[in-house]
């Protein structure tokens, strides 16, 4: 595609200059053929056919045109950034010219003189006026989705739901759209009720609960490192919350009695026979599953011979 013919200061511009194919000024002038019809470079590479789009001949030269690439670049144009055309949902110059919507001589169209720029130069400086424009939308640096013009960059990241901000609980570096659950369901800090207990800590002082309480386990156990042990034991809060509901430490071999922590001593004495049974009746079953093996164990016996000499 070449460039709009609305950002050139002088106008209108020389036919000359047109590109036929996508009638604005020629990019990158490329010439087709013998007979000098000169378009864009990128416009001759999207053709299915190659000949010449005026002539119909075939390709022959298809070389720069360096003279009328200086001659383009050496053109007056303006900043072409109107910020209303996208916001609006309005149409561009380029495509309000070509459906009969706007005049091409139309530079500025109907929006705001303060929402465009009014930098006047070279068209080879067109491109490095661009990357520091003030007007030129760009979209934001913390990847919200959002674009804004490049005069709006710090005023947008106070805003913006992708910064960091500090947890006022933990001070820990937190984006803001994601703070809220922080502090709901992660922060150490944060104040939170034991579900059982009711006693309110904070979060990092209730700790985890664990598949098995420490009272499953014997003091070797409890020493262990948890990490190599691999054991998922409570820790925190859980360790001595009294209305922790456990289950009984019988309850692989029949028991399935629940209790809190702090009636656990009543559960037990109320069935201390039933679980001595639960014992016997474990220790029954793995005694009639032993094998017994008959070995027969025998003894070499050494024979000397005395070998009497003649």
């Amino acid at each position: 595609m070449g460039h709009p013919t609305h950002i050139f200061v002088d106008q209108p511009v020389d036919e000359n200059l047109i590109c036929s194919i996508c009638l604005d000024v020629c990019c990158n002038a490329t010439t087709a053929c013998s007979a000098g019809h000169t378009f864009c470079e990128s416009c001759l590479g999207r053709l299915k056919k190659k000949e010449c789009p005026a002539c119909r001949s075939d390709y022959q030269t298809n070389v720069p045109n360096r003279p009328l690439r200086s001659m383009i670049c050496a053109l007056r144009v303006r900043c072409c950034v109107v910020l209303l055309d996208d916001d609006n949902g309005g149409l561009s110059d380029r495509k309000k010219r070509r459906t009969g919507g706007g005049s091409g001589d139309n530079t500025k169209g109907d929006s705001n003189p303060d929402d465009s720029c009014s930098w006047e130069g070279a068209l080879g400086d067109l491109n490095n006026h661009n990357k520091v424009c003030a007007f030129v939308k760009m979209r934001c640096p913390l990847r919200c989705g959002k674009r804004f013009r490049r005069m709006d960059v710090k005023k947008h990241e106070e805003e913006c739901t992708h910064r960091k901000v500090e947890c006022k609980m933990c001070n820990d570096k937190i984006t803001q759209s994601g703070l809220k659950n922080h502090q709901a369901s992660y922060c150490p800090k944060a104040q939170v009720k034991c579900n059982y207990c009711g006693e309110e800590m904070d979060r990092e002082s209730l700790g985890k609960k664990g598949n098995y309480p420490l009272e499953y386990f014997p003091d070797t156990i409890r020493k262990m490192d948890r990490d190599r042990a691999n054991i998922n034991m409570c820790t925190g809060h859980y360790l001595k919350c009294p209305k922790l509901i456990l289950r009984c430490e019988f309850y692989k071999r029949g028991c399935k009695g629940t209790f809190t922590r702090d009636t656990a001593a009543v559960h037990h004495a109320e069935n201390v026979q039933y679980h001595a049974a639960l014992v016997d009746r474990t220790c029954s079953r793995l005694y009639d599953e032993l094998d017994y093996d008959f070995v027969a164990i025998t003894w070499p016996i050494h024979i000397y011979k005395l070998w009497r000499g003649a």
